[in-house]
């Protein structure tokens, strides 16, 4: 609103019958009550992204560390928790400890080198009927031939919960007990870079300007989206998931009066902030 008004300061006072008072206190409003309006709109995006995106997902914390530890030296055959490889061999003692067979899905994404890694149970629905055999992921991510065999199983798996019992898991462990999850269950295995959580922040730190600046009341939806996620460089696989997380984040603009949305193939407008 204040960058509307330097360009059309009559129009702006006339649009939102402001007093003089009222114009007065608007030009001495602080910068930072924009930002804040701004950062609202992209921590409401990342909370909503976080379903989509596994590179928000929490890494594995420092206090199951000596847990992982007492693990790795109750069995001789385990190694400390220092790498992929290592980790690949949690997620085997996992499967073989329990009552019956766990599906196991390693995942990584655009990882050269590994800093942390972290093993997750979660409970997911598959969408697509392409499925991959435990035993077959985890011949193929051996040590020595781990980054040529990368496989794209998130694609492939609406997550519809998550749990992260490791630490419960590992305690049975230690004392001998079965580890009997319920079924359905699968374990995932997520090794990234830290870094990771830093680029999907960005990503949509810049997306969200883009979709704000390009609301100007003449481009239709479908080309907003279409030019953000070309300006963004997003992968062919991201498309869709992208484009229901613009058209959400749209409609809840919409929804709290900060946008005027007419439709798919309509123009929108984003209002300036209430005051």
């Amino acid at each position: 609103m204040r960058k509307q008004y330097r360009e059309y300061p009559e129009e702006v006072c006339k649009a939102f019958g402001l007093s003089d008072a009222e114009t007065t206190q608007f030009q001495q409003l602080k910068d930072s009550v924009y930002n804040k309006f701004a950062l609202n709109l992209i921590h409401n995006r990342l909370k909503h992204a976080k379903h989509y995106i596994p590179g928000v997902c929490q890494l594995l914390g420092s206090d199951l560390i000596d847990k992982f530890t007492m693990y790795c030296q109750r069995f001789p055959t385990a190694i400390d928790m220092e790498g992929p490889h290592e980790a690949i061999q949690f997620l085997q003692f996992l499967t073989y400890y329990s009552d019956y067979p766990i599906p196991g899905y390693p995942y990584s994404n655009e990882v050269i080198e590994y800093e942390q890694t972290r093993l997750e149970l979660l409970i997911e629905t598959p969408m697509n009927a392409h499925s991959l055999e435990s035993n077959d992921v985890l011949e193929k991510l051996q040590v020595a031939n781990w980054k040529e065999y990368m496989p794209k199983i998130l694609p492939q798996i609406f997550v519809k919960e998550y749990n992260y019992p490791i630490d419960e898991i590992i305690e049975k462990l230690l004392n001998g007990e079965k580890v009997n999850p319920e079924p359905g269950a699968y374990w995932v295995l997520f090794v990234r870079l830290q870094t990771r959580n830093q680029v999907i922040v960005k990503r949509i730190k810049k997306s969200t300007k883009l979709l704000i600046t390009q609301c100007d009341g003449e481009t239709a939806i479908n080309d907003i989206i279409e030019n953000v996620r070309t300006e963004i460089k997003l992968k062919m696989h991201e498309h869709v998931q992208f484009e229901k997380e613009c058209r959400y984040f749209l409609k809840k603009l919409a929804r709290e009066g900060f946008l005027a949305l007419t439709g798919r193939k309509e123009p929108a407008t984003f209002e300036p902030m209430r005051t």
